[in-house]
């Protein structure tokens, strides 16, 4: 997840939605949405790229996954404003049975 506060923040994450399941890449900015990127495996690998604008400098999150952390499908963008100050992390949610795990997080700058 890239959180700037509790009313700005992205998260790329697996849902349930009814018997099915999805990666989704959600984004909560004074309202949600969110896009469904690539099929979702056990596992699925996760990446988060950020990039910041040139032109006007707003934060740029793209992500991908990946069921063999080599191929990546690579999904859509999300913006936060310029200026804005982001901590990255991780997030597991959901309701009873609802678990996740992680083998390792990885940062790093190019």
């Amino acid at each position: 997840m890239a959180y700037a506060n509790d009313d700005l923040y992205t998260k790329l994450v697996h849902v349930a939605v009814g018997t099915g399941r999805r990666t989704e890449f959600a984004k909560e900015a004074g309202g949600y949405g969110g896009m469904i990127v690539g099929p979702p495996a056990d596992p699925t690998w996760l990446r988060i790229s950020h990039r910041i604008y040139p032109n006007n400098g707003e934060h740029e999150y793209r992500v991908a996954t990946s069921r063999v952390g080599e191929h990546w499908v690579w999904g859509g963008v999300w913006t936060f404003p310029a200026g804005t100050s982001t901590r990255f992390g991780l997030v597991s949610k959901g309701g009873s049975g609802a678990t996740a795990e992680f083998d390792y997080f990885r940062l790093f700058r190019p």
